[in-house]
């Protein structure tokens, strides 16, 4: 529903998705007419994404650390992204990077787990098939404010009777969101929503009791 929030502002049609993974999203802007660019430190996903998009500018670079060599209309970080960085001076880096991004007025689209989103996601959950089956444990360590999902399982790739296992663990660390307004507006955003990241539904950023925030933010600047 981005692209929903989206579509009748006055600006560029051109977007950024940091830290864009397999880049579902870049997907369907690119079939809206858009001018698409993601950037990802994985090269794996990557590579992933340019299999179904030959079209979209794919950059393997952290987020921390990229410079864009032009200026968007819309700036987007999806799937808890930002979760995955391990320090709020990283999640800085990544706002004043996506701020010079920006055109004048520009938008940044973001979405968050709250820590109650983290805390309250660590249960049990096991999906099979006749070719997969994925295990997935989720773990809370609420003095270090960070979560812990664990997916483990194997899958038939080729369907040749041949398991590959896999075990990867996704590190999901605790913002508060009065923390993550205060920065945005320091860097130079104007924070202009917030929204339940399930249900859509308007939230107000003085009554946050919910797992997912999206973050609907202006660049102040004109230029």
């Amino acid at each position: 529903f981005i692209f929903d929030l989206i579509k009748d502002k006055p600006i560029e049609h051109s977007i950024i998705d940091y830290m864009c993974g397999t880049g579902e999203l870049l997907q369907y802007f690119k079939s809206k007419g858009w001018e698409t660019t993601g950037i990802d430190l994985s090269e794996d996903m990557l590579n992933i994404a340019k299999k179904y998009d030959t079209q979209t500018k794919f950059i393997c670079e952290d987020a921390t650390k990229y410079q864009a060599d032009r200026r968007y209309g819309l700036a987007v970080s999806t799937t808890d992204a930002l979760n995955h960085l391990a320090s709020i001076s990283d999640v800085k880096k990544v706002f004043e990077n996506v701020y010079k991004s920006l055109k004048g007025r520009g938008y940044f689209i973001f979405d968050m787990n709250s820590p109650k989103g983290i805390e309250s996601d660590n249960g049990y959950v096991s999906i099979s098939n006749d070719r997969s089956i994925v295990i997935r444990e989720g773990f809370v360590d609420s003095v270090n404010k960070v979560g812990f999902s664990r997916f483990q399982g194997c899958y038939d790739l080729k369907n040749d009777g041949n398991y590959i296992r896999f075990d990867n663990t996704i590190y999901n660390y605790m913002y508060d969101i009065s923390e993550i307004v205060k920065l945005l507006e320091d860097v130079g955003f104007t924070l202009e929503e917030m929204r339940d990241g399930y249900s859509d539904t308007i939230i107000d950023k003085n009554e946050i009791n919910i797992d997912r925030i999206l973050f609907i933010a202006q660049k102040k600047s004109l230029v």
